[in-house]
């Protein structure tokens, strides 16, 4: 039988998608826009980790997900929360929950994030409009930050991130408030640079 395929998805498809038992012929799978999925490559930020169980949760803008690790649990040590890894496994559930079972974890994929939202958004997958703090379809282009605008926008997100209790700075509130002529693209050059991440789309957190 031939190889299945990662398909690139994101945590809403899995949480919506009909969940359809496998046989001796056909694994277990999730049905999603007419395909059945059973593995799955997915990108997001790393919400909390549990080292001794081998687990991670991650959320990709659209929901978060239990990242299940069952050869080598050790593996999730290396990803700390904020971290954004790209996740290729397996889709499967323990009564109401669906979770993944990682065969790959792979770090350091910022830019991936942002690029994967564009993906899922040309396809039709996500509705909502790229953040002004997104790279341009067809790349990514380095953004250059003054090392004065960028401390003053960091400043401000963290004090934004602390006024919501934690739960990031608003990407639109930040560019209202900030004096940076181009807060945008300081922004995106500081999601480059790995400075500032985005907890979910549009809401951003100093990575301390």
């Amino acid at each position: 039988m031939a190889r299945q395929v990662f398909f690139k998805v994101c945590v809403a498809d899995i949480a919506s998608g009909g969940l359809v038992e496998g046989s001796e012929s056909v694994p277990s799978h999730v049905e999603i826009r007419g395909r059945a999925v059973a593995r799955v490559n997915i990108v997001g930020t790393v919400v909390s980790r549990d080292v001794d169980g081998g687990e991670l949760i991650i959320d990709d803008g659209t929901g978060s997900i239990r990242v299940r690790v069952f050869e080598s649990p050790g593996r999730v040590a290396g990803f700390e929360a904020g971290s954004v890894i790209s996740v290729l496994g397996r889709i499967r559930h323990y009564g109401s929950e669906r979770y993944i079972s990682a065969d790959i974890l792979r770090g350091d994929v910022k830019e991936f994030l942002l690029l994967r939202q564009l993906e899922l958004r040309s396809e039709g997958i996500v509705s909502s409009e790229p953040s002004p703090a997104s790279p341009a379809a067809g790349g990514v282009e380095e953004q250059v930050v003054d090392d004065s605008e960028g401390m003053q926008l960091i400043q401000l997100i963290r004090e934004l991130d602390r006024t919501n209790s934690g739960n990031g700075a608003d990407l639109l509130e930040v560019c209202r408030l900030s004096r940076v002529e181009d807060s945008a693209g300081v922004v995106r050059g500081l999601l480059q640079m790995g400075e500032v991440f985005e907890i979910r789309p549009g809401r951003l957190k100093v990575l301390e």
